[in-house]
């Protein structure tokens, strides 16, 4: 067989490893976010998922992931079947996904951060665009966290070379600029007219899902060592996991998680796959120890690599960590859903007022509270008492009386530090003006002029001189700013004065 077949054959397996498994959908539009209009999204955390280059809708991917997820949460797809060959920072697709973000996050009914991206690939390429808070300053409101899987942060092996010029061809995408700016980069530079991918909102946390492909290889009855591939076939694993150092400027500062999933195929199996696909007389031959060491060195010139081409087409394609088994990973599916738990509800943003604050209000229960994968809903020890705390912070929760489970006041306060003094976190809930525990007095009168002195007869300040609290009506309600020594150590919601004692 010429050269020039073996390389348009093991493009047309690398289309096939390229491509999810799902067929696409017919959208007439460019762009498609996939929650029908009679999903009830009222209350939920929404995890969108985005497909990458060449790729299409990951239909498997959202039932597995909601199958893993409990009813707090829902999963949609996100797909852009006319633009996914084109580099994201001019395509449109960015946009298309932002108004999908806004999208979801209106029908669910919040204020609060509850839209998660979960994107493989070059997806993960688009959810950085989408996300940059230079072009839109109010997504960063929206997004609470960012996953990718298998995305190429720092570029992939194949990108620039003809074999990706002609997988893309030969999928529909033309002549678009995103097998270009899948150009490796850092170290290095993209090719001209590529833009890189900015980097999120620092508040907003990274979770990198890696698939790494491992080798194993026998010569007649001599076995030999498994060959780690360091990657899956498309994406090195230093890409995979590559997202800090992989823009312009000095990263953010992103809380990170990076997990990986290992496993192991045969040199043969791939060999036997390869022949039957490239109708070659002697696949191992082809194959052999010199195109494993080829793939293990990580050699981005592919353009007249056949074997190479062959073996990471193979590895993409039919290993259960390769690129396209990721999207259906079991591991990797569990990775993704802690990945998600784990990652905390923007609880800074959570405004407080004469309501309640975030998810939990005045008249409502703890339920909604209940669903935050970053705060812990507790029993206080009395039967009709609860407790709602994040990092750094706590509150207190009590009803209107024995036997009700409705909140009737709210009590927010802090952890000290080790002078003693109420700690200022970054992670506490605040009132729109900015006031918060760690706030200063000072601070207190500037935002709210008109603040007076909480009745004694409710507050802890008739027992106590060092205590002095104030009371603001914030959205129609009461909210106490409780101070001592001249610090907000404690936040009343729906009485006018803080108890020595809530919940005994």
């Amino acid at each position: 067989m010429s050269h020039r077949k073996v390389m348009l054959a093991a493009a047309a397996i690398l289309l096939t490893a390229a491509a999810t498994l799902a067929a696409p959908p017919a959208i007439a539009a460019s762009c498609n976010a996939g929650f029908p209009s009679n999903v009830d999204l009222a209350g939920k955390h929404v995890a969108l998922l985005a497909h990458g280059w060449n790729g299409a809708e990951l239909v498997r991917t959202r039932q597995l992931l909601q199958d893993e997820l409990d009813d707090a949460w829902a999963v949609g797809t996100f797909s852009y079947p006319d633009l996914n060959a084109q580099w994201p920072d001019k395509s449109g697709a960015a946009q298309c996904l932002q108004q999908a973000i806004r999208d979801v996050h209106t029908r669910t009914g919040s204020t609060d951060a509850n839209v998660y991206l979960v994107a493989h690939s070059m997806g993960g390429i688009l959810a950085r665009f989408a996300t940059n808070s230079s072009d839109d300053p109010s997504i960063d409101d929206i997004v609470a966290g960012v996953v990718t899987l298998d995305t190429p942060h720092r570029g992939s092996p194949m990108g620039a070379t003809n074999i990706a010029a002609m997988l893309q061809l030969a999928n529909g995408g033309g002549f678009g600029d995103g097998s270009k700016c899948l150009a490796p980069h850092h170290p290095g530079s993209l090719p001209t007219g590529c833009g890189y991918a900015p980097y999120l909102s620092p508040d907003i946390p990274v979770a990198q899902i890696v698939g790494d492909v491992t080798i194993t290889r026998n010569f007649f009855a001599f076995g030999f060592s498994g060959l780690d591939t360091n990657g899956d076939g498309v994406v090195w694993v230093n890409s995979q996991s590559g997202y800090d150092g992989s823009s312009e400027g000095p990263a953010p500062g992103n809380a990170i998680i990076t997990r990986q999933v290992d496993c192991e195929s045969a040199l043969a199996v791939l060999a036997a796959h390869q022949g039957s696909r490239l109708n070659l007389a002697n696949p191992l031959s082809v194959f052999g120890i010199t195109g494993s060491k080829q793939v293990a060195a990580g050699d981005p010139i592919l353009n007249t690599n056949s074997t190479a081409v062959a073996m990471l087409g193979a590895i993409a394609k039919t290993t259960a960590c390769g690129h396209t088994g990721m999207t259906e990973n079991p591991q990797a599916i569990t990775m993704i859903a802690d990945s998600l738990r784990s990652m905390p509800a923007r609880t800074a943003a959570w405004v407080i007022d004469g309501t309640g604050f975030g998810p939990v209000k005045i008249g409502g229960t703890l339920d909604a509270a209940k669903a935050e994968p970053s705060v812990t809903v507790e029993d206080l020890g009395s039967p009709w008492c609860g407790s709602v705390n994040g990092d750094g912070w706590w509150s207190a929760e009590a009803p209107a009386g024995e036997g009700s489970d409705l909140v009737s006041v709210i009590l927010i306060g802090s952890s000290y530090n080790g002078e003693g003094e109420p700690a200022r976190t970054s992670g506490a809930p605040a009132t729109a003006a900015g006031i918060t525990i760690g706030s200063t007095a000072e601070e207190v009168f500037v935002a709210y002029p008109d603040a007076r002195l909480a009745n004694e007869q409710y507050s802890r300040s008739a027992r106590f001189p060092d205590y002095q609290d104030y009371v603001v009506e914030i959205n129609g309600g009461p909210v106490v700013l409780g101070t001592e020594g001249g610090v907000v150590d404690a936040i009343m919601i729906g009485q006018e004065g803080i108890p020595y004692e809530l919940c005994s």
